[in-house]
């Protein structure tokens, strides 16, 4: 399961790929760029299973299109870092409820992961007690894993949660938020800390250093990796069928807008 790539030394595709979606974007500051960056993993790399599962490195998840938390976070940290924006992933097991509705049964526990982002007089949570592989301090870090489901899904996992009176499922929690603004921490999935977390581990800049660790519990034997794309199809098709689920807005209630050319009248 180990790979030896480094968040901090991406490969050409994701730099060339950071640099396109932040040209596209017209962002220049390093929060605008982030921002950009967060929002294109978000709607460009559905959340899913491939047969590379934790495996994959972020050029394989670029060119997938596709990834779960942990595939996703890498390449958001890798987008991050080929704009010269401080991040590394940090791993966390998670109680299994966030998964319910996508693999029947859920496993006991969940290898979960998020970013943490570093940006110029910006405060997020910072680290977790404990020590951090990369030997960093713990203030200006903001974490994030916002980015995992796309707006259809989480809109339609959301609705479903709020319909059933449950609090997490079919890929988020419905205090979740799937939007992010540079400044705060913002979870998706891992939105109630205290009750979803029952271990944190270091942050990583080279992630298959903890794959390969004896703390990975969720390490597949050869003969499950062998059979994988098998294995992931019913998840997916899960996944897509709650993302089928999302009615956009109305818009056939238009507001209009004057334009003056001139200061307004006094009332």
């Amino acid at each position: 399961m180990a790979n030896g790539f480094r968040i901090s030394a991406p490969a050409p595709a994701v730099a060339k790929r950071a640099n396109k979606v932040v040209s596209l974007a017209g962002a220049t500051t390093p929060r605008a760029k982030a921002i950009a960056l967060f929002v294109f993993v978000r709607d460009s790399i559905k959340f899913g299973f491939t047969n590379r599962f934790d495996a994959a490195s972020p050029e394989e998840t670029l060119e997938a299109g596709m990834g779960h938390c942990n595939p996703q976070g890498a390449l958001f940290a890798s987008l991050l870092q080929a704009q010269g924006i401080p991040a590394r992933q940090r791993f966390v097991n998670l109680s299994n409820g966030v998964l319910r509705g996508v693999l029947s049964p859920p496993p006991a526990r969940l290898l979960h992961s998020y970013v943490e982002v570093k940006l110029d007089g910006q405060v997020g949570d910072g680290d977790p007690p404990g020590s951090s592989e990369l030997g960093q301090d713990s203030l200006g870090w903001i974490r994030v894993d916002g980015y995992i489901a796309d707006p259809a899904l989480f809109h339609a996992a959301r609705a479903r949660l709020v319909k059933e009176n449950m609090t997490e499922g079919y890929g988020v929690h419905v205090n979740g938020a799937n939007e992010w603004d540079g400044t705060l921490d913002s979870f998706c999935q891992m939105a109630e800390e205290t009750t979803q977390v029952t271990e944190t581990f270091d942050a990583f800049d080279e992630p298959g250093l903890f794959y390969s660790s004896p703390e990975n519990f969720q390490r597949l034997p050869w003969p499950v990796r062998l059979v994988l794309g098998w294995i992931v199809k019913e998840p997916n098709s899960s996944i897509d069928a709650i993302r089928a689920e999302f009615v956009p807005p109305s818009v056939e209630k238009q507001t209009t807008f004057v334009v003056w050319s001139k200061p307004p009248p006094p009332v």
